[in-house]
């Protein structure tokens, strides 16, 4: 069996879970609450959703072969593709990516980064507003600075 034969297979496999699971929750919520057929229904919907999930894992492995790739480095260019703040994180740099020419206004050193948005949003979500980088676009790496 060749790859795209094992892909079809796995997509075939997720679509028949996914039919399952909204068929089971759909039973499952007119069931009454804590009767033995809601435990089933339950147990069916979570294996229905883990059915899911690895059916998902198996496409992108397939893909990745299909591509002479890892399956890191395919799931790193797909999501690098659909959320570009994702290229520095993965360190995929852009091939007409002009120098920065921002300066440091404290220390005047060019050796600045963009402050991105995943970064601005997880210093948020751990110190909350007192972040420092909330309205702040660069880091200075030799004074650790943002501004």
């Amino acid at each position: 069996m060749d790859n795209n034969q094992k892909m079809g297979k796995w997509n075939k496999c997720f679509a028949v879970g996914l039919i399952a699971t909204i068929i089971d929750f759909f039973i499952m919520i007119n069931q009454e609450d804590a009767s033995s057929g809601a435990k089933v229904t339950a147990i069916i919907l979570i294996c229905g959703i883990i059915f899911c999930i690895v059916s998902v894992v198996q496409i992108n492995i397939y893909n990745a072969k299909s591509k002479n790739m890892s399956a890191d480095e395919y799931l790193s260019d797909r999501f690098a593709n659909a959320i570009p703040e994702t290229k520095e994180v993965f360190g995929i740099k852009e091939k007409d990516a002009s120098p920065v020419t921002v300066k440091c206004p404290y220390c005047q050193s060019n050796n600045v980064k963009k402050i991105t948005t995943v970064n601005r949003a997880v210093s948020t979500g751990i110190v909350g507003i007192a972040s420092s980088k909330i309205g702040k676009q660069w880091h200075c790496n030799s004074c650790k600075s943002d501004f």
